[in-house]
Formats: C-alpha cells, sequence, structure tokens
C-alpha cells in the first residue's frame, strides 16, 4: 500500500468532485503537496478509484483550484478517499504548499 510521505494539513471545506462527468459534493478532510483526504457528504454516495476532477478553494484564498486526481486508499464503504494529484497547475501547487506550511499564498492582484 502506498503511504503519503508529504506533510498534511487539515483542511476544512466543501467541494465539487466530478467522476466521469457526474457531480459529487465532498467534504475535504485534509490535504498535501501532493493530495487530499476527501468524505462524501451525501449518504450512500460512494466514489471509486477512476480519476476524479476537483474544484475547490482553500481558505482566505478567492481563487479555485482545479485539480485532477486518483484514489491510491479508500475505506471499506469507499466514502472517504485518499486522492492523489495527477495534475494540478503551478499556481495551484504553490497555494497548496502555502496553505500547508501555514503561509498565505502569493497571489498577484488582477
Amino acid at each position: 500500500m502506498e503511504r503519503r510521505i508529504d506533510e498534511r494539513r487539515p483542511l476544512r471545506v466543501l467541494l465539487n468532485a466530478f467522476q466521469r462527468g457526474v457531480p459529487v459534493i465532498c467534504a475535504a478532510e485534509d490535504i498535501s503537496t501532493s493530495g487530499i483526504r476527501l468524505r462524501t457528504v451525501l449518504n450512500g454516495r460512494r466514489l471509486s478509484d477512476d480519476r476524479l476532477h476537483m474544484e475547490f478553494q482553500l481558505p482566505d484564498d478567492s481563487a479555485v483550484i482545479n485539480a485532477v486526481g486518483v484514489a491510491v486508499r479508500s475505506t471499506r464503504d469507499d466514502t472517504i478517499l485518499g486522492i492523489r494529484f495527477t495534475h494540478l497547475s503551478t499556481e495551484a501547487s504553490a497555494s497548496i504548499q502555502a496553505y500547508v506550511e501555514g503561509r498565505s499564498a502569493m497571489r498577484a492582484s488582477a
């Protein structure tokens, strides 16, 4: 079983996850630079180990992060998944790194 080696930080936000184009509302539990742990919000809704597209915001950051990932671990009932990021923009990666390290994201104002 693959073990996470990156530092993680609690993250309590709702996010949109899309699996095969179907939206699933999830709650983030924690995040690292390499992945995120998600819990499905609606009872009975399960996620599989297929590729997930995710949209979320970090606390105190207005930018929407778009990420793609795959499940690397799950609970027996598939309601909690450990997701490894497979695609993040450079900006999103920097924002997540800053959040995990307890720093504010360094974003240029538009």
